[in-house]
């Protein structure tokens, strides 16, 4: 069974720019041999450039940093964010009320598709003030030139199906398709598997994918209502990769507030998945006030993987003072 490890050293990563102090998601795209996108919800930045601690951060909605180097342990970071009139801004700009938060996505030939949650306030005060709405994608073009001349542009979405779904909480290029896992949401978190032809895919045309029901795949203009998902309940976050050995993999944390770190495995996308094995209880869940959450891997060129959890307080003014959390927390996970 796999096995994970603490990993201070790579945790560097996250701590190497003082305008940046903090956020949680931290999913990661790979770009080419060397660089990967990094790709953060409520992030910490700022206000002016030398900040001495998270009291003289804004926090904005998402951001991102691009990681250069394979291994985390000596890789460069560097964090973007936009700006407009009243400061630091999201990276990924929402609309009228929605903001967005970070999804998976994955590179196919020039492009890079990232998916997003569509999240609203509720109006409650507390850190479970809000409410997803959908999902969304978006675009990177021009990802091999400097960040500055990064395009975005909206990728052609297919009609809202007849349940409540949110798309792109993992993404996996396998053959001829790309693959998107989709939860149940608002709902109950049941997982769902569709997919799109690769160059349809690349070409930034979304509009069509097929749905996977019982043994087969179903058109989505084919929808009448939710297909049988592949998973009754799964992770709000989470990740899937192809081990090498065949089959996949998906790490995700168990449960939520004080959350162990698990792997289930499958020998297909479509499951039948495993029962989750617990290969991490994060220290943090000592503090009965701490949150734990959002755990996911990434996979490294030596054939370990990076796995990341986030920590959190309930008490904003904690999370403020304490910059022990809301850090991304590194693992290294091996497997026999």
């Amino acid at each position: 069974m796999p096995h994970a490890t603490a990993w201070p050293a790579a945790e560097r990563l996250f701590r190497s720019d003082p305008d940046w102090r903090g956020g949680d998601a931290a999913y990661a795209v790979g770009l080419d041999d060397r660089r990967a996108l990094w790709l953060f919800g409520d992030s910490f930045v700022a206000r002016q450039p030398g900040a001495h601690s998270r009291r003289d951060c804004a926090m904005v909605r998402n951001s991102i940093a691009l990681q250069t180097g394979a291994d985390p342990a000596s890789a460069r970071m560097e964090f973007h964010w936009r700006t407009d009139a009243g400061g630091p801004a999201a990276f990924f700009a929402g609309t009228g009320e929605e903001w967005l938060w970070p999804l998976h996505g994955v590179r196919t030939g020039a492009a890079v598709t990232l998916f997003f949650t569509r999240v609203v306030s509720t109006g409650e005060s507390g850190p479970f003030g809000f409410r997803a709405v959908g999902w969304t994608a978006l675009r990177l073009l021009d990802v091999d030139g400097p960040n500055e001349g990064w395009r975005i542009e909206p990728a052609q979405l297919p009609a809202a199906p007849p349940f409540p779904v949110v798309v792109g909480t993992a993404v996996v290029a396998a053959g001829d398709h790309v693959h998107a896992l989709a939860l149940r949401e608002p709902g109950d978190h049941a997982l769902f598997l569709l997919r799109w032809p690769r160059a349809v895919f690349a070409a930034g045309d979304l509009r069509a994918p097929e749905w996977r029901s019982g043994d087969g795949w179903v058109a989505h203009a084919a929808l009448a209502a939710a297909p049988p998902p592949v998973l009754a309940e799964a992770a709000p976050e989470f990740t899937v990769i192809a081990r090498r050995g065949g089959g996949f993999a998906m790490v995700q944390s168990l449960g939520f507030g004080h959350a162990d770190v698990a792997v289930r495995t499958a020998p297909s996308l479509g499951g039948p998945w495993s029962e989750p094995h617990v290969v991490w209880q994060p220290p943090q869940n000592g503090d009965a006030s701490v949150m734990t959450y959002a755990g996911k891997a990434h996979p490294l060129a030596d054939g370990s993987w990076l796995v990341t959890y986030a920590s959190n307080a309930g008490d904003f003014g904690r999370l403020v003072a304490d910059e022990s959390l809301y850090h991304p927390h590194c693992l290294r996970l091996e497997w026999p």
